[in-house]
């Protein structure tokens, strides 16, 4: 961060789809791929490997604001993938749990 954004590069490799989303330290959830505020910006990018494989990347800014964070704070962080009916999430995480999700320290 830089005091005022965090900001999160996702890259995929032949995905549907990333869906990403942050939890606040005062439980203020922000859904990068649906309901996120008109401050989050999202630039989209897609092309293929070498060898022919589509991918694409998203370069996303969100500001801290929006999360009700500032710097030193603890945010909690989960990404989910889809591609071909199955989804993909981190272990041990439940994508409707936000105390399951990584941890970001905002330093």
């Amino acid at each position: 961060p830089d005091g005022r954004n965090l900001y999160i590069l996702a890259e995929a490799l032949e995905a549907e789809s990333v869906e990403i989303a942050l939890c606040g330290p005062d439980g203020t959830v922000v859904n990068v791929a649906g309901d996120a505020p008109e401050s989050v910006r999202v630039r989209s990018h897609s092309g293929k490997t070498q060898d022919g494989r589509p991918g694409f990347t998203k370069e996303i800014s969100i500001p801290l604001e929006s999360l009700g964070a500032k710097e030193g704070d603890v945010l909690r962080f989960n990404a989910v993938v889809r591609s071909r009916g199955v989804e993909d999430i981190f272990t041990g995480v439940d994508a409707n749990d936000p105390e399951t999700w990584m941890l970001i320290n905002l330093k």
